[in-house]
């Protein structure tokens, strides 16, 4: 695929006072395109863009991998609002689509420096544990159930009926809790994270639910000995070390970052595979192979196209572009990891890539998502087991395009449905248990 200096629909106009064209990000693009035309047209345009938010924000856009990588690690880009003296970008002063990660709470993904330390040690033993062997089992045997139970169905959705089992059985799992609870706390996360108005009452009343509960299961692991991250989170409150703000805040960032990433990579990963031969065999390679292929999956779609909010704590330069002091900055993983100059070529699948970096799925520097290592090592399970006992899986409408939701930040599939064909007796997939 090339890219166009200028597509139709692009705001021509500069900003007078930014000197930088603008790109509108159009909502009405999202359905249709796992890669919209606006993403395109960022890419062409540079390694920093202005861009209209809906919800009438403007916004830097950081496009290239090597300025994304920087721009990562930068700690004058900031991500409390709250440290802002004179915040320019509207954020705090009213409610926007999506802006309750950045306004709402205080957890690890807007805090900065030693709050954000503070906040993140609460999460990262737990997080670690689960990419170990004694959940790997876990998961392998739950993941065996699961595929049990769709080996008799004409079709199936990946969305629904692959990929959001498993994300519950984690997040369960994880936390301590039923399954019909995690549930219900992840449709109040969803309504909290997702492009809905903030100042509608289901939203805020997903909000009340989502901290009561919460509330009320923190006071009921007081005692607790459970090994569960919900109990070592109470533990951690009742020792004084976070307040129970910032305790309901760490479980509502946990349950955030396993949405898009879990259930977008595991339906959207199987889906390049029933498009691509040589995916779907590296994928069964098992041990590097395997692995190589899901980091090639995570870099052609990036579960979450951008980065949560970012702001300019001073005025600074990114790629010799001036950002004033106070402005928001997006890093735009989706276009970083189709960088032309880094990836080639950066629209075709192609595992492995030996001689390319790290990429950029998870971020980057202090604020690299805590839950990368569990949601690698689920991929590297659940996609080589499901094709290997479905040989036949195939696109119930192959072509038919896969309709996405509308959000920003959390995008996702809305369903992708597969055609199992004749299941194979032996349970199988990629032989990838944790190794040393």
């Amino acid at each position: 695929m090339t890219f166009p200096a200028d597509l139709p629909g692009d705001t021509s106009a500069s900003d007078a006072s930014r000197g930088c064209p603008m790109v509108e990000v159009d909502p009405a693009q999202y359905p249709d395109h796992a890669f919209p035309p606006f993403l395109e047209r960022l890419l062409a345009g540079g390694p920093v863009r202005r861009i209209s938010i809906p919800g009438d924000l403007d916004a830097w856009a950081v496009t290239r991998y090597a300025d994304a990588r920087a721009a990562l690690r930068d700690p004058r880009l900031i991500k409390d609002p709250l440290r802002l003296a004179n915040p320019g970008h509207g954020l705090g002063r009213g409610r926007h689509l999506e802006d309750g990660i950045a306004v709402v709470g205080r957890h690890m993904l807007n805090t900065d420096g030693p709050d954000h330390v503070r906040l993140r040690a609460t999460v990262t033993a737990a997080l670690s544990a689960s990419a170990g062997p004694p959940w790997a089992t876990s998961v392998g045997v739950e993941i065996q159930r699961l595929l049990a139970t769709l080996a008799d169905r004409a079709q199936f959705d990946l969305v629904d009926d692959f990929a959001r089992p498993l994300q519950l059985f984690y997040l369960s799992t994880l936390l301590g809790l039923p399954l019909t609870q995690t549930n219900d706390l992840l449709t109040s996360v969803t309504w909290l994270s997702g492009p809905y108005d903030p100042q509608s009452a289901v939203v805020r009343g997903a909000h009340r639910h989502f901290g009561s509960t919460v509330s009320r299961l923190l006071d009921e692991r007081r005692a607790g000995e459970e090994s569960d991250l919900l109990t070592h989170i109470s533990r951690v409150h009742r020792q004084g070390s976070i307040s129970r703000r910032e305790a309901i805040g760490v479980v509502s960032a946990v349950m955030i970052g396993a949405g898009a990433t879990t259930v977008t990579a595991l339906s959207y990963g199987t889906f390049l595979a029933l498009r691509s031969a040589g995916l779907r065999h590296e994928l069964l390679a098992g041990h590097a192979r395997t692995q190589a292929a899901v980091e090639e999956i995570l870099r052609f779609h990036t579960p979450v196209p951008f980065t949560t909010w970012r702001f300019a704590r001073e005025p600074l330069q990114i790629a010799d572009t001036p950002i004033p002091q106070g402005d928001i900055v997006l890093i735009c993983l989706a276009t970083a990891s189709r960088d032309p100059l880094v990836f080639d070529p950066p629209d075709a699948l192609r595992a492995p890539r030996p001689t390319s970096p790290a990429i950029l799925s998870f971020g980057h520097g202090p604020h690299h998502c805590s839950g990368a290592a569990p949601a690698r090592l689920l991929l590297r399970i659940a996609i080589p087991a499901l094709l290997a006992r479905f040989p036949q899986l195939r696109l119930t409408a192959p072509d038919t395009p896969v309709r996405w939701n509308d959000a920003l930040l959390d995008r996702r599939p809305l369903a992708i449905h597969v055609t199992p064909g004749q299941p194979s007796d032996a349970a199988g997939g990629a032989d990838d248990r944790p190794t040393a």
